[in-house]
């Protein structure tokens, strides 16, 4: 269950701020204007996550969407330490939180082997499906030969 809110909450929460980045309010310019960044910084930013949080929410994509947004949320950690602006900490620990939790899912050993590949390859679970998927990969290519 906790895994389903922190997917959810780390959806809505990438998707507010990356509409709040990509429509480019005056204050969001300035700060991102202050740190260097070019101007049109803001609009990519914003677009890349509203894009990772659309991939987050499609089980299919939902380890990708969470690289990208780890990947997003290191780079305004980043920043934010650079400038020195730590007010910026406390939203981006909520960020890092959420991604950690979502990225930690339950592996489903209660499922048939055939049928739990199925319910674990579309989710961000890796550890064990990820041995799973490399031996049925190694199988295949060695039946072939």
């Amino acid at each position: 269950m906790v895994h389903g809110v922190s997917i959810w909450l780390l959806v809505a929460g990438m998707s507010g701020a990356g509409l709040v980045n990509a429509i480019g309010a005056f204050g969001t310019r300035s700060d991102f204007a202050r740190w260097g960044y070019p101007q049109w910084w803001s609009i990519l930013t914003g677009g890349l996550e509203i894009m990772s949080a659309v991939l987050i929410a499609l089980p299919v994509s939902r380890i990708v969407g969470l690289t990208l947004g780890a990947a997003i949320i290191a780079a305004a950690v980043l920043t934010v330490l650079r400038h020195r602006e730590f007010s910026h900490l406390a939203p981006l620990s909520v960020f890092v939180a959420l991604i950690a939790l979502a990225a930690t899912s339950p592996c489903r050993s209660d499922l048939p082997e055939r049928n739990r590949i199925l319910w674990t390859a579309p989710t961000a679970c890796t550890g064990q499906t990820a041995v799973l998927l490399a031996s049925r990969l190694h199988r295949a290519l060695s039946t072939r030969s």
